[in-house]
């Protein structure tokens, strides 16, 4: 059964119209760098122990979702291609996949933004199949919201924010993995390497032994980069909350 807890139920933050500022500043975070057509179909479905997450996270998935890890005791782990989505779907499906104790596996293109966020650090192993990529450009702690933000969308936001650290401390993974590009003004969709992602709290993570060197020129725009983080990055960066 999904349990009471606060990130166990979908928090319909976001809604009637009431913040349309944050629904744009979300879309925002939420949308990363156009993806590669693929030839799956998007949704989700079971397949043995295996719940396939393909194509953007959207709250018309909950239902599925839910009914997905409900019907299935015997599941073992999420399989996900994604470019990401609504960023209050992504944070409840990661909380869901995390008290369930799946691994996370990326496959195809890789998973992105919102995906990278809170779908990945949530597995209780994650696994990157080669030619794929995980890659974060934002988060609802970035900068820019504090000044864009005001009335009820600053209820909303400081929600978000809520929901998003008690999120980050369930999965025992440093949240500011998410806004490290931009405090180190690197403008850009960023990746990290296995030994970095450990450093913010993120492993086990299997990679395969050239992650470094996965093709991305399917990456349009300012494109996703590997992120070589400094020695001294958390001085760098902004401080803990």
């Amino acid at each position: 059964m999904l349990q009471p807890w606060p990130l166990y139920s979908f928090p319909r933050l976001i809604g009637g119209g009431l913040v349309a500022g944050l629904l744009v500043l979300a879309a925002g975070c939420a949308v990363g760098p156009p993806v590669p057509a693929t030839g799956e179909e998007p949704g989700i479905r079971v397949e043995a122990d295996t719940l396939h997450l393909r194509g953007s996270i959207d709250r018309e998935l909950i239902p599925d979702f839910e009914a997905a890890l409900e019907a299935n005791g015997d599941l073992d782990r999420v399989m996900v291609e994604s470019g990401g989505g609504d960023v209050e779907t992504a944070l409840y499906f990661g909380a869901l996949i995390h008290q369930a104790g799946l691994d996370v596996e990326v496959t195809g293109y890789g998973c992105l933004s919102s995906c990278a966020n809170y779908i990945f650090p949530a597995g209780a192993a994650r696994r990157i199949q080669p030619g794929a990529i995980v890659a974060w450009h934002g988060s609802a702690i970035q900068d820019d919201w504090n000044h864009e933000v005001t009335g009820e969308a600053r209820e909303s936001l400081d929600e978000l924010r809520r929901r998003q650290e008690l999120f980050f401390e369930l999965v025992g993974v440093d949240e500011r993995i998410t806004i490290v590009g931009q405090d180190l003004q690197c403008e850009c969709t960023w990746a990290l390497s296995e030994s970095d992602m450990a450093r913010f709290g993120l492993s086990p993570v299997k990679t395969p032994d050239d992650y470094e060197n996965t093709d991305l020129s399917w990456a349009r725009g300012p494109g996703i980069r590997f992120l070589n983080l400094p020695e001294d990055v958390f001085d760098r960066i902004r401080s803990p909350r």
